[in-house]
């Protein structure tokens, strides 16, 4: 089957590109702060930039531009800089965001795409701004499917990248997902605009990379890019009404923790399909352990092996949590071993901390928030802060209770401003003016219908 080609070499028009990011930004009530943009310089991402542009001017938004320098290659800080140059230009706001540190031998690209994320949202929160623009493409999608299809994903994974979905409590917002990419290259070509061309594109060291190189051999069987795509938007269909199934299933069989612990009634568990039993896991598992990718299928298969079956070990892990049978409940808590370092946060400032917590520090000083650990939980027994918390809270697998962000004020007082179950035990135990809520969009589906604890969003 060959795709129809009329329109994909054209460029993409003004008018197209204005309705599509409208689409986009429907859902962002915030008309008062920056719409930030992803641009890395290639040509998807310049050409988002130029239609951003026209957009923002037209809407009268103003722009934050981002641009991730990772550092793998030598080249990326002039790439950024030239990004910069351009933005500045046009009259917006640019930052560059460097990625500081060891670089990882393994799973580079994976890791590299955690890290911009967090880079990203990290920035987004410090600047008020609610929405990122992302320049994922048509190609883009067909790839991801082939890419879920090879890491033997189910349905969900099938319906491929969102036109806007939520990271960290960030919106990420694709508005050309449905635009080829010959058309952006087209765009660019027209208006005269430069563009990087980045190598690492084209290296078969790469998973993406050896799929694009195979895309003409799977287009000829019928693996067509337009019969991918046809796929994704349908398989979205089925993972939109499946998130609602799910987080009502949540909100009659579960708790969720403001310190991101789960407890699910385990027998309610036992009961549903095995197809049914992995998905609600995978939401769980992303509130407790912050997971950006879901595990494999092969590593919930030992899972639900482990639920279901007469094991006599009560105790497991996956993907940075530690799954625990107590009684008729199955309680999902973060591995303390697996939680992010501490970071510090300046007055005024909004970090991430382990992929699950969004801190915003309202004191005017700098605070230090991180996983609570063994010497941690002595401390706060000691000070008698306890006394301040729920008795479920009080009660929970002493595992979980070491992994919870706490916060360090620079006198070494320790707080728990999540925890403490009102404003007074609040103003008691120092925590006014620090606040910490979940940010997985799976627990903010469900709050307000069973979360134990007042998360402050």
């Amino acid at each position: 089957m060959k795709e129809d080609f009329s329109l994909s070499h054209a460029p993409l028009h003004d008018i197209d590109a204005i309705e599509l990011l409208d689409i986009v930004m429907a859902d962002d009530l915030d008309l008062y702060g920056p719409v930030a943009l992803a641009v890395s310089g290639g040509p998807d991402s310049t050409a988002l930039l130029y239609f951003a542009d026209l957009w923002a001017r037209q809407r009268k938004r103003k722009l934050l531009v981002l641009t991730v320098d990772h550092s793998l290659r030598h080249e990326s800080s002039n790439e950024a800089v030239e990004v910069a140059r351009k933005v500045v230009a046009m009259g917006h706001t640019h930052r560059v965001l460097t990625w500081r540190g060891n670089k990882p031998a393994t799973r580079i690209q994976e890791t590299a795409r955690a890290i911009r994320l967090t880079l990203l949202s990290e920035a987004c929160y410090n600047a008020g701004a609610n929405t990122v623009l992302l320049a994922h493409h048509r190609e883009d999608q067909a790839e991801t499917l082939l890419h879920r299809i090879n890491c033997n994903t189910g349905p969900e994974g099938l319906a491929g990248m969102a036109l806007v979905t939520s990271w960290n409590g960030l919106r990420l917002a694709r508005p050309f997902l449905s635009v080829p990419k010959d058309r952006l290259l087209a765009t660019c070509r027209k208006a005269g605009i430069d563009y990087i061309t980045d190598p690492s594109n084209e290296d078969l060291r790469f998973a993406r990379a050896k799929l694009r190189r195979l895309r003409p051999a799977l287009s000829g069987i019928g693996l067509t890019v337009d019969r991918l795509t046809r796929l994704s938007n349908s398989m979205s269909i089925a993972r939109c009404a499946m998130s609602k199934i799910v987080s009502n299933w949540l909100a009659r069989y579960a708790v969720v923790y403001s310190c991101g612990t789960c407890r699910l009634d385990r027998l309610a568990l036992q009961a549903e399909p095995v197809y049914f039993i992995v998905i609600i896991l995978r939401y769980v598992l992303n509130i407790a352990g912050g997971c950006g990718y879901p595990p494999s299928s092969e590593a919930m298969t030992k899972l639900i092996d482990w639920l279901t079956g007469e094991s006599a070990v009560w105790r497991r892990t996956l993907r940075g949590c530690l799954l625990q049978v107590d009684n008729a409940d199955l309680i999902v808590m973060r591995e303390e071993v697996a939680c992010a370092p501490p970071v510090f946060i300046r007055r005024g400032q909004v970090r991430c901390w382990d992929g699950r917590f969004l801190i915003r520090n309202k004191t005017n000083c700098t605070i230090n928030v991180g996983s609570c650990g063994t010497d941690g939980w002595r401390r706060i027994k000691c000070s008698r802060l306890t006394l301040m918390l729920s008795k479920e809270l009080r009660n929970l697998p002493y595992p979980a209770r070491i992994a919870w962000p706490v916060v360090t004020n620079l006198d070494g007082s320790i707080t728990l401003p999540h925890l403490v179950s009102s404003e007074q035990d609040a103003l008691k135990s120092n925590s006014i003016g620090v606040e910490i809520c979940l940010m997985s969009l799976q627990a903010q589906m469900i709050v307000g219908l069973k979360v134990n604890g007042k998360l402050r969003m």
